[in-house]
């Protein structure tokens, strides 16, 4: 089962399931997964209508760590899903 399925906080936070998920496999004990949530009338990928939240979990000591960090800290559908990887990551900020 992979790390997604199992826990899906921002379907809780935003009552809705994300539209688009990028799970990339693990890599030394680290996954990073991609969530990202469409706002109404986004035609595509490129659109920048998307909130995206990237999930970093960490195992280790038979614990699993997860921090959810937003594009720039935003909660604003202000960002591309195409351009996921080059924002900087911060926690969800006032």
């Amino acid at each position: 089962m992979s790390w997604f399925s199992k826990y899906t906080p921002d379907s809780i936070l935003y009552g809705a399931s994300p539209d688009m998920v990028d799970e990339r496999d693990a890599v030394n004990g680290v996954q990073i997964t991609y969530c990202g949530f469409c706002d109404e009338g986004t035609k595509t990928a490129a659109d920048k209508k998307w909130r995206i939240v990237r999930y970093v979990a960490t195992a280790g000591n038979g614990a699993t760590v997860t921090e959810r960090m937003y594009a720039d800290g935003s909660t604003l559908f202000n960002y591309s899903w195409d351009d996921r990887e080059s924002y900087q990551y911060q926690f969800r900020q006032a």
